[in-house]
């Protein structure tokens, strides 16, 4: 019974956690300033359909996958 319950709870999480994302990559736009899942934070120069480019310090722009977006600061 108590294995039930925590698969439950378990399902319930990870259902939050795939709306939370599904919402945010909707937002992804270029200007918006954005921290990684490894803890860089940058601005979204350009946004394509499964990488960005993110400008981490002035001229410095990077590559990386869309979906290493965690959080989108403002």
């Amino acid at each position: 019974a108590i294995f039930i319950i925590i698969q439950i709870f378990n399902y319930r999480t990870l259902k939050a956690n795939r709306k939370y994302y599904k919402e945010l990559h909707e937002k992804i736009k270029p200007g918006k300033e954005v921290m990684l899942n490894n803890g860089i934070y940058g601005k979204l120069v350009n946004v394509r359909e499964k990488d960005v480019d993110l400008e981490i310090a002035k001229g410095v722009i990077i590559k990386t996958d869309r979906y290493s977006i965690k959080e989108i600061i403002k």
